[in-house]
Formats: structure tokens, C-alpha cells, sequence
């Protein structure tokens, strides 16, 4: 497609390979900072062996990938070949114990789906023992911007998914529409539990059990026609039933296992939602629940938050836990290069350079390591991971501050792009 050939079944062979290196490898085969870039790379670069950017995988995996990905299409395998090799792969994988499985950062996390995430590792435990307690708890994750919330959780979740039986409801509370309708959070939420529902057991159970709120999430999932009549009689529903419907479906559905409810950037939150959320922790002791709210502070404070009234009373009654994020120290930015870079060999005040630039903020150190691995000023040679200048050189070329950092990614962005940002 790139060079304007025929289009046919090893295209898709390619298009898979890239899907799975990034898989394996956490990193893109091609990387460029624009299109323009990525498509010259497909065109011309030759991906790094995926064991040199993490070398726990086998080489049965590197051959395989770099088959798919071959430029030439007549010198890559076809659909069958590459389910046999998958296969073989995975044989070898259970003969020799271990072997396809990445290190974990935290017990928790299964290698399968190991983050490059560092510095968390209390949180990781906390998170753990509130789940293990057997009690209805609000587990409160606080931090500025960039600093990992998002990330921590969705880890978190990722990893209890694999290991227990439960049902996880995510909703996302967005700073466009607050305060424009109630409840948004809380049916995204809904509706991601659906959509994660293969039996229909969650989708039955609401209808039977929530029907107020089984018709709007229908409705707001497309369609409409199973609950048109019902949403009509919504506007004149008193908030007394749906709070009632809302706690008898999830005591129906933690009956069985433990429900997670994971609401984002509660900081944006309606005054419905957190009247809602009060509620349900009045009715913890009837429930298997877990809910899990991340916010910025700063912001809470700034608008006078709702939630800020209600959270010292559910912490009093031991029913609401906050860990606060801090910013990472020199040590975890160099781990972090560690599990980034394995077996580099960078100057030891390479980390506290990057700690000086970014402030210890998660976001603003991964996309500083980024933007250096994009510049080539990270080099990988003959497997090695190496600076191709010298620290003082890499600091003058450096911006001065985040903010500097940011307006340079701005300039580097198309005039479209510019004018959707803006």
C-alpha cells in the first residue's frame, strides 16, 4: 500500500506482524514522530529484533516476526504457516517452563500483561489487600495530571481480571459535558458492562432488575427501539427509584463475585452521580462492591467539589481508602530506563538528567525518553542501547521546562492538526 502495489493476502500478513510485535515488544516496528515518517520506515527500515528490545522473548518469536514483516511479500508466510509456527511456539513455550512469560513488576500483575510502569509498587499492595478485604469499600486514587492514575488502575484491573472472577464497569467522567445530563458516568459505565457480557447474564439482570436504567444505557448503545416507551416515563422518575433499582442490580450481580466500579477523572462529576455514589455507600453492608475514583485535587478544590463533602464521612466509617500519587525519584526513572532500555549502558547521571527535565512527572519522563529516542540521541547499536552524544550536549539541545517540551511537540504538528487541537 505504501508504494502504491497490489493489495492481496500478504498485506494483511505484514499488517498482523506489526500487530504482533507490538504486542510482544510493547513498541512499533516502524516508529516515526508523522505519517510521513511512518510510511518511509515501512517502506525502508528494517524493525530492531524484537528479543533486543525485550530479551525474554524466544527466538522462535523473532524469526516469525520479522518473516511477517518481510518487505519482499513472496518471502512471507502465509496464514498457515503462521498458525503452525504460533503453535510450535507454544509448545516449546509449556516444555520449557516460563519461557514466553515476561518478569512481573508486582504479583498482582500477570508477565502477560506486564506495563513499563515503576515506582507503584505500595499502591499495587494497597489496591490489593482493599479487593481482598471481603467489604464494600471506595478505593481513591489522587494525583495531578500525567502522574499514572489512569494507568495504575487500568494495571490493577488488568491483573485482577486474569486471576478472579469478577464483572468491571468502567465509566469516564469528561470535563466537556459536566454537569450537562446526569448520571453520564455511571452509564458508560453500564454500558461497558454490557458490552463485556458474552452470555447476556448482566444484560437479562438489568432488564429484570434496573429496567429505568436499562433503557437509557440501550438507548445511549444504539438501540433505542427496546426501551423507546420507558424512556418517556424517565423525565418523570423520581432519582428515589433509580437509586433503589441501581443498589437491588448490583446486589443481584455481586451475589456471585465481587463488582468493580471504576469512574475516571471524578473531579468532572455531576451532582447526580456523587448524590449516587453517597447512597451506595450507605448500602455497602447488602453489597459485594468495590468502586474506584481517580481526581485531581487541585481541581477538587478549585470548584468546591461535592464529593469533597461526603469523602471525610466515608472515611471516618472506614469506608473509603486514598492513596495519593507522588511524582518518581531518580532510582525509579532509572528502572524505568531499565525495563525500557534493557542492558543499555547510559551514563549513571542519565536519570537524574531526565529527573531534572521533567520534575519526576510519569507523563512528561516517557515522552521526554521518546522524543530522545526519536532525535536518535538513543541509540541502539549492534543490540546495545547507548547515547549517541554526551550528556552535557543532550541537556543544552534539551527544552528548558515541560512547557518547553510541550510548545516544541505543537510546532512539530501539521496546520489541520493545530487547528483541531486548538
Amino acid at each position: 500500500q505504501t508504494r502504491s502495489e497490489r493489495v492481496n493476502p500478504p498485506t494483511d500478513i505484514f499488517a498482523l506482524g506489526i500487530v504482533f510485535y507490538e504486542l510482544a515488544t510493547g513498541e512499533h516496528p516502524f516508529p516515526a514522530g508523522n505519517l510521513l515518517g511512518l510510511l518511509q520506515a515501512i517502506a525502508q527500515q528494517a524493525p530492531l529484533v524484537p528479543s533486543q528490545l525485550d530479551p525474554a522473548l524466544p527466538p522462535q518469536l523473532d524469526a516469525l516476526l520479522l518473516r511477517m514483516l518481510e518487505k519482499d511479500a513472496r518471502l512471507r508466510p502465509t496464514a498457515t504457516e503462521v498458525e503452525a509456527s504460533l503453535a510450535e511456539i507454544g509448545r516449546r513455550g509449556e516444555g520449557e517452563k516460563g519461557r514466553l512469560h515476561l518478569p512481573s513488576l508486582h504479583p498482582s500483575i500477570p508477565p502477560s500483561l506486564r506495563r513499563k510502569t515503576v515506582g507503584r509498587e505500595k499502591e499495587h499492595a494497597k489496591l490489593q489487600a482493599a479487593f481482598a478485604g471481603g467489604r464494600s469499600v471506595f478505593l481513591c486514587v489522587a494525583g495531578e495530571p500525567g502522574i499514572g492514575k489512569t494507568t495504575l488502575i487500568e494495571e490493577f484491573l488488568a491483573g485482577l481480571a486474569s486471576t478472579h472472577n469478577c464483572l468491571i464497569a468502567r465509566g469516564r467522567c469528561s470535563e466537556r459535558l459536566a454537569g450537562t445530563e446526569a448520571y453520564l458516568p455511571l452509564l458508560e459505565a453500564l454500558e461497558s458492562l454490557l458490552r463485556t457480557d458474552p452470555n447476556g447474564t448482566c444484560a437479562r439482570t438489568m432488564r429484570q432488575v434496573a429496567p429505568t436504567w436499562y433503557a437509557q444505557v440501550v438507548s445511549t448503545g444504539g438501540e433505542s427501539s427496546s426501551g423507546a416507551r420507558l424512556l418517556e416515563e424517565i423525565k418523570n422518575i423520581s432519582q428515589e427509584r433509580l437509586k433503589r433499582e441501581l443498589v437491588a442490580l448490583l446486589q443481584t450481580l455481586s451475589q456471585t463475585s465481587p463488582f468493580i466500579l471504576f469512574f475516571d477523572d471524578l473531579h468532572w462529576a455531576d451532582v447526580s452521580t456523587i448524590d449516587l455514589l453517597s447512597f451506595l455507600a450507605s448500602k455497602f453492608e447488602a453489597l459485594n462492591v468495590r468502586v474506584i475514583v481517580t481526581y485531581r485535587p487541585s481541581d477538587m478544590l478549585l470548584v468546591k467539589h461535592p464529593f469533597l463533602q461526603i469523602k471525610p464521612d466515608l472515611q471516618a466509617r472506614g469506608l473509603c481508602h486514598e492513596l495519593v500519587l507522588e511524582f518518581l525519584n531518580e532510582a525509579e526513572i532509572a528502572q524505568y530506563l531499565m525495563l525500557e532500555f534493557p542492558q543499555h549502558r547510559f551514563p549513571v547521571e542519565f536519570p537524574q538528567l531526565i529527573h531534572a527535565k521533567t520534575e519526576g512527572s510519569p507523563l512528561f519522563m516517557a515522552d521526554l525518553v521518546r522524543y530522545l529516542r526519536d532525535r536518535k540521541v538513543i541509540a541502539n547499536t549492534n543490540g546495545t542501547w547507548t547515547l549517541a552524544q554526551s550528556l552535557p550536549d543532550i541537556e543544552q539541545e534539551l527544552p528548558e521546562s515541560v512547557r518547553g517540551m510541550i510548545e516544541r511537540k505543537i510546532a512539530q504538528l501539521s496546520e489541520e492538526d493545530r487547528k483541531l487541537l486548538v
